[in-house]
C-alpha cells in the first residue's frame, strides 16, 4: 500500500527481479547482473502479484534465490524529494505442484503436520495436562503417535484444553493413527472445557482412520466438552471431524460447526467415522449451508456417526442440521447403521439431503439410520426423535422427495429377526 500523499512516487519506482542458483549480492548494475524489470511499483501494487510460476531448486540439497530490487527512474524530478508514507509488503505465496518435487519421492510428504511441535508441557509422571496452543496440541499428537522419542497413550490420564486453538488449516496429523507396524491410540480422557478448535484440515488419502483423533480402542476413552469449527477432511476412508475409528469410547458435549466437508471411500460421519461400541451424548453437527459428508466409493454415512456397531451403545440428545450426505447406500441423518441393542433417542435432524448414488435398488436410506442389522436375540430402540425437511435425492432413487422411512433396509438383506422399537418419533 502507498500513503495518500505519495501515490505518485510509486509511478517512478521500477521493480526488478532475478532468480538465481547462487546467493545474490547488491549489484552495481541491474542490467549487467541480469535483473529483469517487472513494472513500476504502482503496477505491481495494482496487480497484487509480481511473479507467477515455479520457483524451486531443480535437485535435492540445492537452493534457489530470488532478488528483488527497487530503482527510482533517473528522469524523476525533484518533486518527489522528501515524499513519505510509502509502504509495501513482500509476500511469497507457495502452491504445491500436482507432481511433488519438494517431497523427493516421498508420497506422504504433505500428509503430516508441518507446523511447530511443542512437548515442553509434558512430563511423564503427571496425571493431568493443560494444552493452550496449536503447537502443544501437535505435541500431544506426536507423543501419542510415538514420535520424537516420546510415547504415551495417556491411559488413566486427562488432557485438557486451556484456550481456543486455531490450527490455521495446516495439514493435521491425527492423535493416534494406524501405523505400518500396528496401531497406536489415545486411551485417556480429553476434556475441551468448552473451548474451540478451529480450521481442522486433513488431506491424507494414504491412510484411513482420520480426524482430530485417528484411532481409539480403549474402553476407558472419554472425549468431551469442545467445539470443532470449520473442518476439511479428504482421506482414504473411515473419518470424522472428531475421530476416524473408535472401537469404544464416550463422546459427550461435542459440537461441529461452520463449514464442514468430509470425504472418503466409506464409513464417514460428522463426529466419528466408525464408532463401533461408542456412545454419543449431547453432540451436534450444525453446519453452514453447503456442508457435505461423502462416501465416494462405498457406503455408511451419518450426520453423527457413519457406522454404529453392535453392543448396547446409544446416540442420545444429538442434533444434525444443514448437511448433504452422499454414498452408495446406508445413509442416515443420524447414522448409516443402527445395530443390535443400540438406541437412538432424543435426537433432531433438520435440513438434510440424503444422496444415494448406488444403482442397486436396496432402499438403504433412512431418517434415523440408513440401514439396520438386528440379530435374532437382539433389539434396537429408535424413539423420541424429530426429523424436519429431510430430502431424498440421487439419480438411482425411484421417486425423489421427502423421506418418510425411519430407517432403510436390513444391512445383511435377511428377514428381520430382532425387534426395532419405534415410538414417539415426529416427522
Amino acid at each position: 500500500k502507498v500513503g495518500a500523499d505519495a501515490k505518485g512516487l510509486a509511478n517512478v519506482i521500477d521493480v526488478y527481479a532475478l532468480e538465481s542458483d547462487t546467493a545474490l549480492a547488491a549489484p552495481t548494475s541491474l542490467k549487467e547482473a541480469g535483473y529483469k524489470k517487472i513494472g513500476t511499483l504502482a503496477d505491481v501494487l495494482a496487480k497484487g502479484t509480481m511473479l507467477e510460476g515455479e520457483f524451486a531448486p531443480e535437485t535435492k540439497g540445492t537452493a534457489k534465490y530470488l532478488g528483488i530490487m527497487l530503482h527510482m527512474q533517473e528522469e524523476a524530478g525533484n518533486e518527489y524529494q522528501g515524499a513519505t508514507d510509502v509502504e509495501f509488503d513482500l509476500r511469497l505465496n507457495a502452491y504445491q505442484l500436482a507432481a511433488e518435487k519438494d517431497g523427493f519421492n516421498n508420497p506422504n510428504y504433505d500428509n503430516v503436520w508441518y507446523g511447530s511441535v511443542d512437548t515442553a508441557w509434558y512430563t511423564e509422571t503427571e496425571s493431568e495436562y493443560v494444552i493452550t496452543t496449536a503447537e502443544e496440541l501437535a505435541g500431544f499428537a506426536s507423543i501419542v503417535n510415538g514420535e520424537n522419542g516420546l510415547a504415551n497413550t495417556f491411559a488413566g490420564k486427562t488432557v485438557k484444553l486451556g484456550a481456543n486453538i486455531d490450527l490455521n488449516g495446516i495439514n493435521w496429523t491425527a492423535i493416534g493413527c494406524p501405523m505400518e507396524d500396528g496401531y497406536v491410540g489415545f486411551e485417556g480422557t480429553f476434556d475441551g472445557q468448552g473451548y474451540t478448535i478451529s480450521n481442522l484440515n486433513i488431506n491424507n488419502t494414504s491412510n484411513w482412520g482420520q480426524g482430530l483423533f485417528g484411532y481409539l480402542t480403549s474402553k476407558n476413552v472419554v472425549i468431551k466438552n469442545f467445539t470443532v469449527e470449520n473442518v476439511f477432511i479428504n482421506t482414504e476412508d473411515t473419518s470424522g471431524a472428531v475421530a476416524g475409528y473408535s472401537d469404544y469410547g464416550t463422546y459427550e458435549n461435542i459440537h461441529v460447526t461452520g463449514d464442514v466437508n468430509i470425504t472418503g471411500a466409506q464409513h464417514m460421519g460428522g463426529i466419528v467415522g466408525n464408532g463401533y461400541y461408542a456412545n454419543f451424548v449431547d453432540c451436534s453437527v450444525i453446519a453452514n449451508e453447503g456442508s457435505k459428508i461423502t462416501a465416494s466409493t462405498s457406503s455408511f454415512v451419518g450426520g453423527i456417526v457413519g457406522y454404529h456397531g453392535a453392543g448396547n451403545v446409544v446416540i442420545e440428545d444429538c442434533d444434525v442440521k444443514n448437511l448433504e450426505l452422499t454414498g452408495y447406500g446406508a445413509i442416515g441423518a443420524i447414522t448409516g447403521l443402527v445395530s443390535t441393542n443400540n438406541t437412538i433417542t432424543g435426537c433432531t435432524a433438520e435440513n438434510i439431503i440424503l444422496n444415494k448414488t448406488s444403482i442397486e435398488t436396496n432402499p438403504s436410506v433412512g431418517l434415523a439410520a440408513g440401514s439396520w442389522d438386528v440379530s435374532e436375540t437382539g433389539n434396537a430402540v429408535v424413539s423420541n426423535n424429530t426429523f424436519k425437511n429431510i430430502e431424498l435425492n440421487g439419480q438411482y432413487v425411484p421417486s425423489a422427495g421427502e423421506v418418510k422411512e425411519l430407517f432403510g433396509s436390513n444391512y445383511s438383506n435377511k428377514p428381520i429377526t430382532g425387534v426395532i422399537t419405534n415410538e414417539n418419533n415426529s416427522y
